[in-house]
């Protein structure tokens, strides 16, 4: 799903697919399972649930993901709760970083698939 950037929306975002967001964005965003990539220029405020977060832009908030990447020019004050986190040069990361939580979480849900 991709919208363009002239836009500023407020709510609850759940998709069933990969989320670029490059426009300005407050609210909750659930795409469990899914890729949200956040472009530079955007500005997103928000408690993500996600399998893959990228920042590019600017991001306040909650991140729960199974992997975490901030490109050089991120600007993320937030909580993140992931085993995997990339930090490239450049990128500026204010907030906890929690890696077993995240860890703990992942065994735990691999244990209730195998029980379904």
């Amino acid at each position: 799903m991709r919208l363009g950037n002239s836009l500023n929306i407020k709510g609850d975002l759940a998709a069933a697919e990969d989320v670029t967001v490059n426009f300005a964005f407050d609210g909750t965003i659930d795409i469990a399972g899914h890729r949200l990539a956040i472009m530079e220029g955007a500005s997103v405020q928000a408690a993500v649930k996600a399998s893959s977060v990228e920042v590019r832009g600017h991001f306040d908030g909650h991140i729960s993901a199974d992997r975490v990447e901030l490109g050089p020019n991120a600007v993320v004050t937030a909580s993140v709760v992931a085993p995997r986190i990339v930090l490239h040069d450049g990128a500026q990361l204010t907030g906890p970083v929690n890696t077993d939580r995240a860890q703990a979480a992942v065994v735990v849900a691999h244990h209730r698939q195998k029980g379904a």
